[in-house]
């Protein structure tokens, strides 16, 4: 009975243990990796973003990527500016 005792007590140290060493890994989780994956899944939503306006643009005018995007006519007040005739 003796012995049955003393490796319940041992089973029960271990668990704790166990235990404990859980909760220390979920609270690093919790607070140190979650925040951190949070910030690249910001990240990375900007960057799929601009990447879509890319082969928007693309899509759209196929020589940008060569020769650039066409500049607007300057307007009222804009260097370059010329009046309609």
């Amino acid at each position: 009975m003796h012995d049955l005792t003393k490796e319940v007590k041992t089973l029960s140290i271990k668990a704790t243990s166990v235990a404990d060493t859980s909760k220390t890994a979920s609270d690093e989780i919790v607070q140190t990796t979650l925040p951190k994956v949070n910030d690249l899944l910001t990240e990375l939503q900007a960057t799929t973003q601009q990447v879509k306006r890319v082969a928007s643009l693309l899509e759209a005018n196929p020589q940008a990527l060569l020769l650039g995007t066409d500049q607007p006519e300057p307007g009222p007040g804009e260097p370059g500016y010329k009046e309609p005739r």
